[in-house]
This record gives C-alpha cells, structure tokens and sequence, in this order.
C-alpha cells in the first residue's frame, strides 16, 4: 500500500501546473485505500481512490486482475446543486502470464494519455464521438 501522502501535478499531462496533495483518510479493506485533497476534505472533496480485485469469468479457468485509480472532484452547481466528475484509470490484466509486462503496461497507459491530448480528441470523447 501507499503509506505516504500522494502529489499529483497535472500540467505535465495538459493540465493546470497546480500540485495537489492526497492524505490517507480510510480503507476498503485490505485492497483499496482512499485518499482526499486536506483543503477540500468538508466543502467539495476531492478524492483518489486505489483499489483492486480479481475475478474468473463464468466457464472459464483464467483469473484476471484489476487495478483501478479513480479521481473525484464534488462541485456546487448553482442550479443542479453537488455534481462529482470521475476520472478513472482501470488495468486488467491476465494472472499468472509472462507476457504482460510492466513495460507493456506503461506503454497502453502512456498511448491513452497520449490520445487524451491528441488536437481536438477531448472534446470528441466528450462530445461522444465514437
């Protein structure tokens, strides 16, 4: 588990050069961990949850693992009221293999942030464009 606090700072990846800081405030048992931004803990939370599980599809004999980040971010809409947008990262990956690497792993991330800041791909996904 992660026992420090976490710093994330965006601009990197397209965002703004703002870091944030993610404190241990609980548990999901012994596979996920949830963390919030201190400075917004009471009034719109921002939260990074870490978990995981591992499941075998029905007929089959292969257990996958998963691994999932999630960022959530509360905001006061002043005509909807609390709104949360989620981001998620989400990592399946065949137990027992050799094939998939560590290395493989960063690279299909490191393509999805890449196609995320691609000219003009943002506002595709958003505007649901297949």
């Amino acid at each position: 588990m992660f026992d420090n606090a976490i710093s994330l700072n965006p601009n990197a990846y397209g965002g703004a050069n703002v870091a944030k800081v993610y404190d241990l405030v609980g548990w999901g048992g012994d596979s996920s961990s949830i963390r919030r931004v201190a400075a917004t803990a009471t009034t719109t939370p921002e939260t990074l949850v870490v978990s995981h599980q591992s499941s075998t599809p029905k007929g089959s004999d292969l257990t996958t693992d998963q691994h999932m980040v999630r960022v959530d971010k509360e905001f006061i809409d002043p005509v909807k009221g609390p709104v949360k947008l989620s981001a998620w990262l989400v990592i399946r990956v065949p137990k027992g293999t050799s094939v998939v690497t560590d290395q493989e792993i960063k690279d299909n991330v490191g393509r999805l942030l890449a196609f995320e800041q691609a000219s003009g791909a943002l506002a595709k996904i958003l505007n649901s464009e297949p």
